[in-house]
C-alpha cells in the first residue's frame, strides 16, 4: 500500500496458538469462542504480520515477529506454524537483510522481537546488521529485569547484540525515527508498550500491536489477561480508537489470524465498532 510518501507492506511472519483464557480475560468463554474458535487445548490461533516500510530512500521494519531461535518445547506449547523468518521474507520485495536501515521494536515480547536476531553457533547476531534499532529505554530495563508475572513474554538474552545499535528512546517521549513513522506511547500490555502510526500524505495507519491485538479487542472491555496493567489499557484503548474514529485513521491488527485485517473504526450505539475490512480501499 501506499501512504503518501510512504510503501508500506504487511508481512506473514508465522501463525502460533494461544490459551483462550490468556487472549481475552475476563470476557466469557461463550462471548468469545464464536469468534476465535479454540482447539482442543483450549487455544486460539494469532498471526504475526510484522510491518515492512520504505520512507525515502530507508527501508525499516516494525517489529520482527517470532524468529527462528525457537525450541521444539516451545514450539509446542505455542503450535507455532507457517514460520519463515523475517529476513528471508523481505527478499520478496527486492530487500536483502543488509538492506534494512531501522527496526524500530514496539517492545520486547519473544513475537515481536523475536526476528531482531539470528542463530548463530557462537550465540545470536543481529539479523539486520546494518539497521538502527529504535526501542523504548523503558522497555529494554523491564525486558531485563522481568517479575514472575512478566518473565514468560521476554527473551532478554537473546536481545543483549542489539544493544549496540540501540536508538534509544525516552519513557516519556514519542518519536519518528523515520519521516512519517512516528513511535507512539500505548501503555498497558507493558508499561512501556508503543504502538506505530504511519502518516503521509494525509492518510494514516495505526498499527496498535497488542493494545488491540485481534479486531474483538476494539470492545473497550476486551483486554487479554496477558496484559501486565490492564486498567491502563483501559484508558489507553480509549484515548486511540477516539482518535482513531475522529482522524479517519485504519487500523492494522499486528495478530489477526491468517493474513493481515484493516479497518476503520466508528462510534456504535455508544461504544466503538470495526468497519471494514478496508483493505481495499487502501490499495
Amino acid at each position: 500500500m501506499r501512504l503518501g510518501s510512504l510503501e508500506v507492506h504487511v508481512l506473514h511472519e508465522s501463525s502460533f496458538r494461544l490459551d483462550g483464557g490468556q487472549a481475552f480475560g475476563v470476557v466469557p468463554r461463550a462471548f468469545w469462542e464464536p469468534l476465535a474458535p479454540p482447539d482442543e487445548r483450549h487455544r486460539v490461533r494469532l498471526g504475526v504480520h510484522p510491518l515492512l516500510v520504505r520512507s525515502g530512500p530507508t527501508w525499516a521494519l516494525v517489529d520482527t515477529g517470532i524468529g527462528e531461535r525457537t525450541d521444539a518445547r516451545f514450539r509446542d506449547i505455542y503450535a507455532i506454524e507457517d514460520d519463515a523468518p523475517v529476513r528471508g521474507l523481505i527478499r520478496a520485495f527486492g530487500v536483502e537483510p543488509g538492506d534494512i536501515g531501522l527496526v524500530v521494536l514496539s517492545h520486547l515480547h519473544f513475537d515481536h522481537a523475536g526476528g531482531a536476531t539470528r542463530r548463530d553457533g557462537a550465540g545470536p547476531l543481529p539479523a539486520f546488521p546494518n539497521a538502527r534499532v529504535v526501542m523504548d529505554r523503558g522497555e529494554w530495563h523491564d525486558a531485563h529485569h522481568p517479575v514472575e508475572f512478566t518473565r514468560g513474554g521476554y527473551r532478554g538474552e537473546d536481545l543483549e547484540c542489539l544493544e549496540a545499535a540501540a536508538e534509544w528512546v525516552g519513557p516519556d517521549e514519542d518519536a519518528e525515527p523515520l519521516p512519517g513513522v512516528h513511535f507512539v506511547r500505548a501503555p498497558g500490555h507493558t508499561a512501556h508498550h508503543r504502538g506505530i502510526l504511519l502518516r503521509s500524505g494525509g492518510r494514516a495507519v495505526f498499527y496498535p500491536v497488542d493494545l488491540l491485538p485481534l479486531t474483538p479487542h476494539v470492545r473497550l472491555p476486551w483486554i487479554a489477561a496477558l496484559d501486565h496493567h490492564p486498567l491502563t489499557v483501559l484508558e489507553t484503548k480509549r484515548r486511540f480508537l477516539a482518535r482513531a474514529c475522529a482522524e479517519g485513521w485504519w487500523v492494522c491488527f499486528a495478530h489477526h489470524p491468517g493474513t493481515a485485517t484493516f479497518g476503520r473504526i466508528v462510534a456504535r450505539d455508544g461504544a466503538w465498532a470495526l468497519q471494514g475490512p478496508l483493505k481495499e480501499e487502501i490499495d
